[in-house]
């Protein structure tokens, strides 16, 4: 970790004109709004930021913001949505609900998965990813447990039979999906009867409808940063996943607990927008896509705090057989 990461106070809303312009002159910011976001270039982007996100973002390798009850930032924080699903695995086990399966969509390096079969040895975790490098620190995990699998493929079109799993869940990945209706058809068919799927992501507000110039450029270039085609909007993916058949047990904004993250990261992206050194030498040695990070680094904090994008904890249930 980096030894200037100390105070991480957001910057001041007012401030956000100033560093657009920055980042214009930094990087080819209409380039990169129009570049494509298919499969492949989700993989590179990955790819390209797999050392920034073990050696910056996390020394453990996850890849997801923290969850911060006290306000005050720890690396700990990261394993704040695995405490989640243990929660829920928790709960329906309580109610003699036998949890035997759990699915981690686009599971990243495995630290979600990893976390939960040490925790849960009865039941068997499998993960999906498409990256080959977060793959194989996941495989490493899975080779020293004997309840931890991680295949290669594509959420929204999984190599799973119906009625595979009693929990899916996924951290800040169903975004990345390039045809969201499959995606949740896809959810909705490897879940069993009753079985439960628990989201951590980020969505467009409908406030995001009607904002200045610099909040709308933001909002874009966030999503474009990480080779995102565009946040749904929050009323449209609900109504989305209702029409599939879900029902909504749970909908939370987790504004709160994600800004102590928020502020961190846009503490480091800060320092290399405002260090002229950095700026020139940064670039010479660092994959492109890894560097374009620090645009969203640096703006979310500014559209989640706008309220133009949000970050959400979403609990949907499959129906049982009879209520079907």
């Amino acid at each position: 970790m980096l030894g200037y990461d100390t105070s991480y106070k957001l910057a001041d809303v007012h401030e956000l004109e100033d560093y657009l312009a920055k980042l214009h002159n930094l990087f080819d910011t209409d380039a990169l709004l129009q570049a494509p976001t298919n499969e492949d270039d989700v993989v590179d982007y990955y790819q390209q930021s797999f050392n920034g996100y073990r050696h910056v973002h996390s020394s453990f390798g996850a890849v997801h913001m923290g969850f911060t009850e006290d306000g005050a930032f720890n690396e700990r924080d990261y394993y704040g949505q695995a405490k989640h699903i243990a929660a829920h695995i928790d709960t329906l086990q309580q109610a003699a609900q036998p949890i035997t399966a759990v699915l981690e969509l686009a599971s990243g390096q495995g630290v979600n998965s990893n976390y939960l079969a040490e925790r849960y040895p009865d039941v068997s975790f499998t993960g999906i990813d498409l990256t080959p490098k977060h793959l194989k620190v996941a495989e490493g995990f899975a080779a020293k447990r004997a309840n931890l699998n991680f295949v290669k493929g594509n959420f929204q079109d999984m190599p799973f039979a119906e009625a595979s799993f009693d929990v899916v869940f996924e951290v800040e990945s169903i975004c990345y999906a390039t045809n969201m209706a499959k995606a949740v058809a896809e959810i909705y068919r490897v879940l069993r009867p009753g079985g439960v799927a628990v989201l951590f992501d980020g969505f467009r507000l409908t406030s995001a409808k009607s904002v200045s110039a610099a909040l709308k450029q933001a909002n874009e270039l966030v999503e474009a940063a990480m080779t995102i085609d565009a946040f749904w909007e929050l009323t449209d993916w609900l109504e989305l996943v209702r029409a599939q058949g879900f029902t909504v047990l749970q909908l939370e904004d987790y504004f709160e607990k994600v800004l102590p993250t928020l502020a961190r990261l846009q503490t480091l992206a800060r320092f290399f927008i405002d260090t002229p050194m950095l700026r020139v030498v940064l670039p010479k040695v660092l994959p492109p896509k890894l560097l374009q990070n620090a645009i969203a680094g640096l703006l979310m904090p500014f559209t989640i705090q706008a309220g133009t994008q949000a970050y959400y904890y979403i609990v949907l249930q499959k129906p049982q057989l009879d209520d079907a």
